[in-house]
């Protein structure tokens, strides 16, 4: 399936036949945004993505009985919040670690914003 670089999608290892789910949204040069779904045995998954002036907007599609681990765009320091409630403390929304270009989380469906830290980097 692939899923397309920009979207970031693509089956985990972990879980054979898209029981899990990796999203890991490909924010790159002029690119404003990118979507992508893929009908997996479990149901629809997909991402999208879009740059709104300095708010990154991620939304994920996780079918029932799935759950995915989807790598947030945020520099260290950046605001990320799943609605009204910061992603960390989201029901549905677990945080697992950091790398160096990501926040990652394990969950199980959402719309993730992730705002730029002080200096403006993802």
């Amino acid at each position: 399936m692939g899923g397309g670089r920009g979207g970031g999608l693509a089956g985990d290892p972990a879980g054979p036949g898209y029981r899990r789910i990796i999203i890991r949204p490909q924010v790159v040069g002029g690119l404003k945004g990118a979507r992508v779904r893929y009908e997996s045995p479990y149901g629809r998954t997909g991402s999208a993505w879009e740059r709104d002036g300095e708010t990154l907007r991620l939304e994920v599609a996780v079918p029932a009985k799935t759950t995915a681990t989807v790598y947030v765009p945020a520099a260290a320091g950046a605001l990320v919040m799943e609605g009204d409630t910061q992603a960390a403390a989201a029901m549905g929304v677990k945080f697992r670690r950091r790398d160096s270009a990501a926040a990652v989380y394990e969950a199980a469906r959402g719309r993730i914003e992730s705002r730029p830290r002080g200096d403006g980097r993802w």
